[in-house]
């Protein structure tokens, strides 16, 4: 027994230091190919042996860093990479429509995050047309099938890119050489999503070859799904409107993976690889609403809060503009990634090197974009409680599609926009690593990365050569059916229940046929950026008897060129930048015993901002007040000092105690700010007040993690972990700033049972509430939420599986409040989901 549990930990050392080698972009081919011929492979599947792998590679990596590792293909733990990641101590992510779109660590904004695929970046633009143009990497382009392994590094190395003061997130895929000749994996699945009532395919497929010689070998990988996703939501934007929103969607994903490896010696070895995303995404959002700030409606209070209503009725004039309307836009929307990457790696004697280049790009925003209102005018009673918020019209009904007429006029009228958007970088990486053979120094690593990025956006709007063919329309000319019953969760007794949904993809052929688009550019919605970054490292990692670990320095310049045209928008302006930074690291592993490990981490480190909050463009211009929104292109990057230290504990092969204490002193972050300053605008020119970007004072983001991982030997186990992040900031003036994805406390607890037939699996997280940045100029603030996953393998034979999973079993409502006043702001449900499914492999 003692015999084969040593021969296991032995493998599961193997496992880790063979992660932690394709963490740290240079390949060992001479060490793995040595440990394969003394050690017996042994075949590692399912949950608890995924957790081993995972387990190893924290357990013998020189940084802080934790791992999601699929051992076997399409064992991924989740459905989204990022509802994986959340499951990791100090991790916490934001859903968009029920699913995983952006990961912050202890703490941090999620654009200070940084996210590559197989140590680089990879091109992301979004579907929506009020998407900010993030660094953030939306997950929801990442099938979970691509993925054979995540690793998160909670301490930066010197070799690792810079960029992510929260941590850095690397997505690894599969090597042909890596897997059996001949490996094929298949899956067919259906999921069933609860408010939109439809059962939605999809299915993954790979297949791997390499000769006989085990020199050559090509994998490709396909996946495709379907989703018609439905949000049911409630709006308080008080006193503009009040919306009761219903949100429909279909999605289409289709991703393809390609990767060719070439290795003719235990030296040399080569790969290309191709990666490509696509999401479609065409969906229309119709938002039955209240509108008591238009005209000069009157309200009759029966109960306040902070001065604002909270219930009661509102009293159309019937004179105005309609003030009970359903405010619907259809978008047509895609986003689309490509990555090419090359890499080549070359083991001598006594030293590696490795050279990686290739480019990524990335196209996507809204495609068309339909926008129209419908109603007339209705009194109306609503009630926004401590859970909920909802309302109805008295004199206008909701379902009967001639009641409700097509607005025309100066101030409510059909609309037609573009906005397409592009992000692309290019990127050559050159490492060396030169092997030391006395001292305590090991190796001495040194390289060098020059990146190129680019990206920007246009807006494309549009006139109709003949308004009259909108005149005495109604929803019967396009009517889209009711909607599901609204707000079951969380409406209060005044919410509507179903209203009509006018079809605006009928409404767009006739805005083809009938009103003729005229388009033109809207030059305020142009913007490029363009960023050169050059950085150079030296590592040198050392062991000794009881410790081993890293030291480092890292510099890096960006050269920043902002074009936007000026207020006039007569004439581009450009905008330029640059800064530099000196990055040191050092990394320290304390063996205390062979089970015990003391680690302890140093750093300066630094996040960009978005490409947003950089790009010089004027929006949103009110000439007669003198107020414009503008991007800074002189903003400094966030930049920060951090320290961990922590205890790990490895009592048996399969569990793990640790503690980890974490602090980030923030020398510099983006904050919101208001200047007066000259615009020189074609109506108005003069002194406006602009409301821009700048750098604040100084921050703290500070706390520890508890990790538990414990297997029982009895087919039951246990993953469960917690974190304490607190985080506070000032500005410039010193006055007290929230800092964006914060919660002071988050929780994840996972139970599995397996055995030699079923593999499951039921995992609950939850997070504290947290500030989300702001809508219509106010703060907005997440409530704390909790979502309950489930899921069940059962292994028919060796090679077929059939599973069934849920999704957000609690049905929770995610819950947002004003930061201002603590009135409920909105409320989104999006329903529980189901799948079935069945998967090969051989």
């Amino acid at each position: 027994m003692l015999a084969n549990n040593f021969k296991k930990s032995l493998l599961a050392l193997n496992v880790g230091l063979v992660l932690s080698a394709g963490a740290s972009g240079v390949a060992f081919a001479a060490e793995e190919n040595k440990v394969q011929e003394d050690v017996e492979v042994i075949e590692v599947r399912g949950i608890r042996r995924s957790l081993e792998a995972s387990m190893n590679t924290k357990r013998f990596a020189n940084s802080v860093v934790d791992a999601v590792t699929a051992e076997d293909i399409g064992d991924f733990p989740d459905k989204n990479i990022a509802d994986s990641l959340q499951r990791i101590s100090g991790v916490q992510i934001s859903k968009d429509f029920g699913e995983g779109s952006q990961v912050s660590i202890r703490g941090t904004d999620p654009d200070l995050t940084k996210t590559q695929l197989n140590g680089q970046s990879v091109a992301s633009t979004g579907w929506y047309v009020l998407d900010p143009a993030r660094r953030s990497f939306n997950f929801e382009l990442m099938p979970s099938e691509m993925v054979s392994g995540l690793e998160v590094y909670k301490t930066p190395q010197a070799k690792l890119d810079e960029g992510g003061i929260g941590g850095t997130i690397i997505m690894r895929t599969r090597k042909p050489l890596d897997l059996d000749s001949n490996t094929f994996f298949g899956s067919v699945e259906a999921q069933y999503s609860e408010l939109s009532e439809s059962t939605d395919p999809a299915f993954s497929g790979l297949a791997s070859w390499k000769n006989e010689d085990e020199t050559f070998g090509i994998l490709g990988a396909i996946s495709a799904s379907e989703r018609h996703t439905v949000r049911h939501q409630g709006e308080n934007y008080w006193t503009w409107g009040n919306g009761v929103a219903h949100f429909d969607q279909q999605r289409e994903r289709t991703a393809y993976d390609i990767t060719a490896q070439w290795a003719p010696n235990d030296s040399l070895d080569m790969t290309a690889h191709y990666f490509t995303t696509e999401l479609k995404a065409n969906n229309q959002n119709s938002n039955y609403l209240i509108m008591p700030g238009r005209s000069g409606a009157e309200l009759d209070v029966t109960a306040t809060n902070e001065e604002l209503p909270v219930s009661g009725f509102h009293r159309t004039d019937s004179a105005t503009d309609y003030d009970a309307v359903i405010d619907a836009y259809y978008r047509e929307a895609t986003m689309e990634t490509e990555v090419l990457d090359f890499e080549i790696s070359y083991e001598a004697d006594d030293y590696t090197v490795h050279v990686q280049f290739g480019k990524t790009e990335a196209t996507g925003g809204t495609d068309k974009e339909v926008g129209a209102q419908w109603g007339g005018y209705s009194d109306a009673e609503f009630e926004i409680t401590g859970e909920g918020l909802g309302h109805r019209w008295l004199n206008l009904d909701g379902t009967n599609p001639t009641d409700l007429k097509l607005a025309n006029d100066e101030f409510m009228a059909p609309s037609f926009n573009r906005s397409p958007k592009y992000d692309e970088e290019s990127y050559l990486q050159a490492d060396i690593k030169y092997n030391l053979d006395s001292g305590d120094f090991t190796s001495i690593e040194a390289g060098f990365k020059v990146r190129d990025h680019e990206t920007g956006q246009q807006k494309i709007a549009s006139n109709f050569t003949n308004q009259a063919a909108f005149n005495n329309l109604t929803v019967a000319d396009f009517n889209g059916g009711l909607t599901e019953s609204m707000l079951q969760e969380s409406g209060p007794d005044a919410t509507v229940d179903k209203f009509l949904k006018p079809d605006h993809a009928k409404l767009l052929g006739h805005m083809y046929s009938a009103a003729g688009i005229e388009e033109f550019e809207d030059k305020s919605g142009y913007s490029k950026l363009e960023e050169d970054h050059l950085a150079f490292y030296v590592q040198g990692n050392f062991e000794g008897e009881n410790y081993r670990g890293n030291i480092g320095l890292r510099h890096v310049s960006t050269d920043l060129t902002a074009i936007a045209y000026d207020p006039s928008l007569t004439q581009l302006v450009e905008h330029e930048n640059d800064y530099s930074d000196w990055l040191p690291s050092v990394n320290i592993a304390y063996s205390l015993s062979e089970d015990i490990i003391l680690r302890a981490a140093a750093a300066k480190v630094l996040a960009r901002p978005k490409y947003t909050d950089l790009s010089p463009a004027y929006s949103g211009a009110n000439p007669t007040l003198q107020l414009v929104n503008q991007g800074n292109p002189e903003l400094d990057p966030f930049r920060a000092s951090q320290f961990d230290f922590g205890v790990e504990w490895y009592f048996n092969a399969s569990s793990m105690f640790s503690v980890t204490f974490f602090n980030k002193s923030l020398e510099s972050f983006v904050l919101p700010a208001s200047v007066e300053k000259f615009v020189p605008d074609a109506d108005n020119p003069g002194i406006w007040t602009v409301t821009t970007q700048e750098n604040g004072g100084n921050g703290t983001v500070e706390g520890f993690e508890v990790q538990f991982q414990q297997d029982f030997g009895n087919g039951f186990g246990v993953v469960t972990n917690y974190t304490y992040s607190d985080a506070s900031g000032e500005d410039r003036d010193g006055k007290k700033a929230s800092l964006v994805g914060n919660s002071k406390n988050t929780f994840n607890i996972s139970g599995y049972y397996e055995n030699d037939l079923i593999a499951s699996r039921l995992a609950y997280n939850w997070r504290d509430e947290f500030f989300n940045g702001a809508t219509f100029g106010t703060p907005d603030v997440a409530s704390s939420r909790g979502y309950l996953d489930a899921s069940i393998v059962y292994h028919v034979t060796e090679n077929i599986d059939v599973s069934f999973e849920a999704v957000n079993l609690l049905n929770e409502v995610e819950h947002t409040t004003s930061g201002l006043t603590s009135n409920t702001k909105f409320n989104a449900e999006n329903g529980r989901r189901y799948f079935v499914g069945a998967s090969f492999r051989f």
